[in-house]
């Protein structure tokens, strides 16, 4: 976590703060790891960086088994962020955002307001 806020300080690089937050998106990643990784995900996103915005979706997306840290499972930022990594070229992310269409299909279908209202806009 140190280390991703010490990277963010400067005028971080997007493509450095992908490199630095993949070894510590893993299976048996700490709560500090993740956290560390979101911080710097979140940043490579929002300057653009297809893998980045992928790899953040992620953290949101109720369907990835890695490890979140403290955020939360969020489908709506979830398919915002796949969708945005999606338009940006990432196929790893279109193939993502199917599946959680399915996900939120199911929902919706057992009467999950906020998915019905997501698809509505899907």
């Amino acid at each position: 976590m140190n280390q991703a806020r010490d990277h963010l300080r400067g005028g971080a690089d997007p493509a450095e703060s992908v490199r630095l937050a993949k070894p510590l998106r893993s299976e048996g990643a700490s709560e500090k790891d993740s956290d560390g990784a979101f911080l710097l995900l979140e940043d490579a996103a929002q300057k653009g960086n297809p893998e980045a915005m992928h790899l953040y979706a992620q953290f949101y997306d109720p369907n990835c088994k890695l490890p979140r840290g403290t955020i939360q499972p969020d489908i709506e930022q979830a398919h915002d962020w796949y969708r945005k990594a999606a338009s940006a070229g990432s196929a790893e992310a279109k193939a993502a955002l199917e599946e959680l269409k399915k996900t939120a299909e199911a929902k919706a279908k057992a009467g999950d307001r906020d998915c019905r209202r997501l698809l509505s806009r899907w």
